[in-house]
């Protein structure tokens, strides 16, 4: 009788202890979730793969990865230009279709830095200069 005893004080312990560490675990995922509304608002937070993802990028060094990407694409970008130029009037059209996804590229850049920032960190934070700059190069393209 004791050793069933001893062995239900055992199982009650281990529920308590799961149950400790999913309500730890909850918290957290509360207060993430709190971090996300707080950046990106309730309404857009409330589209769930959209809070998702904004977490995934809190928790990660994305951002660098990024910047070297992007950088790469604009060198590729740089290089495409300079290819266009002198590129004959007949390739016009894959020339602009290569445009129109550079653009969305770099408009899905500052998308994902919206989001994982917020709008008030991107355009008054430290480096807001050379953030509203590269909006407003994208803007400039977009109207192009």
């Amino acid at each position: 009788r004791s050793h069933v005893s001893c062995q239900t004080i055992m199982v009650v312990l281990d529920l308590e202890e799961i149950l400790a560490t999913n309500m730890a675990a909850r918290k957290r995922q509360h207060e993430q979730m709190m971090k996300v509304r707080a950046r990106i608002g309730h309404r857009v937070a409330s589209v769930r793969p959209l809070a998702r993802f904004v977490c995934l990028l809190q928790q990660c060094e994305w951002e660098v990865l990024l910047d070297s990407i992007i950088g790469l694409i604009i060198l590729l970008n740089a290089f495409f230009i300079g290819i266009s130029m002198d590129a004959p009037d007949s390739s016009a059209n894959a020339l602009l279709i290569i445009e129109w996804i550079f653009g969305a590229i770099f408009g899905t850049e500052l998308m994902i830095k919206v989001c994982a920032h917020g709008w008030r960190k991107q355009y008054c934070g430290q480096d807001a200069l050379m953030n509203i700059f590269d909006a407003s190069l994208i803007a400039a393209d977009m109207v192009q």
